[in-house]
């Protein structure tokens, strides 16, 4: 199609949501791998070729509407095709709901308070007042439960790094994602930007690469204590160097991520004669190549599956899958 990628480390990652004027609602992001198996997807689009042979481009609703008709031998051969995808979710209800306030479906606030069970609707005096606040405390929080940490952690353990002034904290990104100080902006853009990290430096939260990474550098460092500066030095050159593709309509978190890699990139070539290969970093848009099309359906198929049967059902379906900073599970 489109865009020819040729890099067999690229990764495509695709957001779903559902629409709505509040900043509460999850968003879940799907990430396939180049040279990932999509027969999966190529079963489902024959099929729907033939519902609908006209149709240039079909959305992840039809594929949806399909999947669930299909006899059961299908279903498990597509979901034992599609299961490799990596899904993460960023669930703004469930930092909320660690603060004691619960989200009721007309987007009311329900909590307790001085052992009275308290209401604040929309249009109740107070409710802008909540709403800003709690947003301006969770945009902390999903930064702090994002990779940031992780990329921090690596990065001290390894000796001789620039001295310059370290640009993942908090405060910086929160600088960079709002520019312009609106708190609902600042939140969503929050929200989409920790999903793309997720898949950024996966390398950096993945127990399965964290340990084959380490298994691989003891064969040639046996003593740990020169191990482990190179362990995370090779994490960190894991998630730099490989092509991330995202769909298109967030620049700025791809803009953010950028910078991420270059500051990374000069941190580990300080005082080495080693080139850091870079990979790229841009948005496709969803006719551009076969994968970014995929993904847009497996994303598509995880939000289903997560509205319908919350982290559990997705936990029966896929392998890989982080909510909210954490790995959960099958």
């Amino acid at each position: 199609m489109g865009f020819d990628v040729g890099d067999t480390k690229a990764t495509f990652v695709d957001e779903s949501f559902r629409k709505s004027d509040f900043w509460f609602i999850p968003l879940i992001a799907a990430q396939i791998n180049f040279n990932q198996d999509l027969s999966w997807f190529h079963e489902i689009l024959f099929k729907l070729k033939q519902i609908y042979p006209t149709a240039e481009k079909l959305k992840a609703n039809k594929a949806i509407e399909l999947l669930y008709k299909l006899d059961i031998r299908t279903q498990n051969k597509i979901w034992n095709s599609l299961q490799d995808t990596v899904i993460a979710i960023v669930e703004p209800k469930e930092y909320i709901k660690k603060l004691g306030i619960e989200v009721l479906p007309d987007d009311a606030f329900k909590f307790r308070y001085e052992r009275k069970e308290m209401r604040i609707g929309r249009d109740d005096e107070g409710y802008s007042h909540l709403n800003t606040m709690l947003q301006k405390y969770l945009a902390k929080w999903i930064l702090q439960d994002s990779p940031l940490l992780d990329i921090n952690f690596s990065l001290s353990k390894i000796p001789l790094l620039s001295p310059k002034e370290n640009f993942f904290t908090i405060e910086n990104f929160l600088s960079l994602i709002n520019k312009k100080d609106d708190s609902r902006k600042e939140v969503m853009g929050t929200i989409k930007l920790a999903a793309r990290m997720y898949s950024t430096f996966f390398d950096l939260i993945d127990p399965k690469e964290k340990r084959r990474t380490m298994e691989q550098l003891f064969q040639f460092e046996p003593v740990f204590i020169h191990a482990v500066p190179e362990y995370h030095r090779e994490l960190l050159r894991k998630s730099i160097s490989s092509d991330r593709f995202f769909h298109e309509g967030h620049e700025p978190s791809v803009s953010i991520i950028k910078k991420c890699i270059d500051n990374i990139a000069t941190k580990l070539s300080y005082h080495t004669d080693d080139t850091i290969p870079q990979g790229i970093v841009t948005e496709l848009a969803f006719k551009d190549n076969i994968e970014m099309w995929a993904v847009d359906w497996a994303s598509g198929i995880a939000r289903n599956i997560y509205e319908n049967e919350d982290i559990k059902g997705l936990a029966r379906k896929f392998k890989y899958i982080i909510l909210n900073g954490k790995i959960i599970e099958a």
